[in-house]
């Protein structure tokens, strides 16, 4: 029996060393404020060997946090486990880490608290990827709150999800009153189903092209539009569809007046020699 449990110490310590020297997380055994043994990742990530923050153990934390490890021996030697607490830590080079850590008390035989362990998590490539999604998504934001032309984010199913705030200034519709319905409902009867034709090659992989159609105002009255669909892939399948549209009525308005002028009298209104 004597000879089973000792087998089964070795097997339990060799399978807590393979863990301890080649997990890529940063793990160390402290008692008090005192760091007492580290693993090699945690000499890798912050660039202090075992000795030096065995002598210092402040030299991982930054100034301004000092006061958590009053906070965390308290919970320790309260028998609390602290899991997933988001902290900071400082390498040797100066370099600050986004950490999740997670703290452990150790009991002895008697059930006294002796120390505890910490496990790090480096999640700083994390969250610079959180800060600079945060600012592209800031930027666009902007972007698409104050451009005068109307932007539009559709499902593939041709549900409008987004519209951009100048849809009411153009539009004269609120948020509420766009988002939720068919990219249709507005549109003038007369070109639903060259559009709907068109949604279909753009779903499809068609290349983008622009068009011009006809969007009913809020008052009545219908205003030409011309926009432009594009997808927006991920893993190369179609998620969503963006349209950029702008009011060209007077636009419009304009080139019917010069087709008129060049084919009728400007005087009386009758046709010309070149409508002839």
């Amino acid at each position: 029996e004597v000879n089973r449990i000792q087998e089964k110490l070795i097997e339990t310590k060799e399978e807590l060393e393979i863990f301890w020297n080649y997990t890529t997380d940063p793990i160390y055994y402290f008692s008090g404020e005192k760091i007492k043994k580290v693993n090699p990742a945690f000499e890798k990530t912050f660039g202090y060997s075992e000795k030096e923050v065995a002598e210092n153990f402040g030299l991982i934390i930054p100034p301004t946090m000092t006061h958590e490890l009053k906070e965390i021996n308290e919970k320790i030697l309260k028998g609390q486990a602290i899991t997933s607490f988001e902290t900071k830590r400082k390498t040797k080079s100066g370099i600050m880490l986004d950490l999740i850590a997670t703290y452990t008390p150790v009991k002895d035989e008697r059930g006294e608290i002796v120390g505890a362990t910490a496990f790090y998590k480096d999640i700083t490539a994390l969250k610079n990827i959180d800060k600079e999604l945060q600012a592209s998504q800031e930027k666009y934001r902007l972007i698409t709150e104050n451009a005068f032309d109307i932007i539009k984010l559709m499902s593939k199913s041709g549900i409008v999800e987004y519209v951009s705030p100048s849809n009411q200034s153009i539009l004269g519709y609120s948020y509420e009153e766009y988002v939720g319905h068919p990219f249709t409902t507005y549109i003038h009867p007369d070109d639903i189903a060259n559009l709907e034709k068109g949604f279909k090659r753009i779903i499809s992989g068609a290349k983008p092209l622009p068009y011009e159609l006809r969007i009913m105002h809020k008052n009545g009255h219908y205003l030409w539009m011309e926009a432009s669909t594009t997808q927006i892939v991920e893993n190369g399948e179609v998620k969503q569809l963006v349209t950029i549209a702008r009011d060209i009525t007077e636009r419009k308005k304009h080139r019917e007046d010069l087709a008129k002028m060049a084919f009728y009298d400007y005087l009386t209104g009758l046709p010309n020699r070149r409508t002839f």
